[in-house]
């Protein structure tokens, strides 16, 4: 049996050496059964970190046709769980504990990321060892501040991944009165002065601001309902203002049409969504809004 990856959802069906096994009645119900619709690019990452690791990104784009993102997403994939699986020896990290129950053991240090400290504790014992107090303290503060960025990108990968996934993991297992809500600012744009603008012209850091919301709300079991809010303003500033007179419309119109559902709000980090205003604004919906 093999499994046919496509640039697309429609070319990612199942092929089973072109024929259809008996249990599955088409290839798209076989399909289904081994969650390639629902997962299709993460299923494609995580096959593609089988090999992600041996070659380099042209040969791996040219042979996979895909794009360099997804083959640093399957480099970072392979790094963290391994070629191709799930699980890792990391109880933080493994996808399978997260969700469900991992039956493998999990170490308390991450096996994959103490080389990062060990060679950091190395290298600052050795500048320890200087005797030039001058060269010494110039040493250690450009250390730190390398291991900081170091550390803050693994961060910021650790925290995308682990907020993607749970969203993939809510919205797989929405039940009946609940509803997924994602809020995002877009870029400035700022309206055509010209007839034909090149893309740093038209999308550019001065204009109307955007900011968007997706709802998925699960109706009953076999049916979801989705809708898209693109709301402007000529103010330029993302500020918590704005971004609470956003919210204001966005569950007004989920209470009229969505009444008492719950919500599972995702946003990303901003200074436009976590701040104080709006984190107080948040604490008070649920007796604003019957949500």
């Amino acid at each position: 049996q093999k499994v046919l990856i496509g640039d697309t959802l429609r070319k990612s069906r199942i092929s089973l050496n072109g024929n259809t096994p008996e249990i599955f009645s088409s290839r798209v119900d076989a399909a289904k059964q081994l969650g390639r619709l629902r997962c299709y690019a993460d299923e494609k990452r995580r096959l593609l970190s089988i090999v992600a690791m041996d070659y380099p990104y042209s040969v791996l784009q040219k042979y996979f046709q895909c794009s360099s993102k997804t083959v640093t997403a399957a480099k970072v994939h392979c790094i963290l769980f391994g070629h191709g699986g799930r699980h890792s020896s990391c109880l933080e990290l493994c996808q399978s504990h997260a969700f469900s129950s991992c039956p493998e053991e999990h170490q308390a240090i991450c096996t994959d990321i103490s080389p990062i400290y060990n060679v950091y504790s190395s290298v600052l014992e050795s500048v320890d060892g200087i005797s030039d107090q001058s060269v010494k303290s110039d040493l250690t503060a450009r250390l730190q501040e390398l291991f900081k960025v170091h550390t803050d990108y693994l961060g910021h990968l650790l925290c995308t991944k682990h907020q993607g996934d749970y969203y993939k993991f809510i919205l797989k297992n929405l039940k009946p009165g609940e509803c997924v809500m994602v809020i995002d600012y877009k870029v400035k744009l700022e309206l055509g002065k010209r007839v034909r603008e090149i893309q740093r012209h038209w999308y550019s850091k001065q204009g109307i601001s955007l900011h968007g919301c997706y709802v998925v709300a699960q109706v009953d079991e076999k049916q979801h309902s989705s809708e898209v809010f693109d709301l402007w303003s000529e103010d330029t500033k993302q500020d918590a203002f704005f971004t609470q007179s956003a919210l204001d419309v966005c569950f007004s119109w989920l209470e009229r049409v969505f009444p008492g559902y719950s919500v599972y709000l995702f946003s990303d980090n901003g200074p436009h969504y976590h701040n104080t205003a709006v984190l107080c604004y948040l604490s008070e919906v649920n007796e604003m809004f019957n949500v």
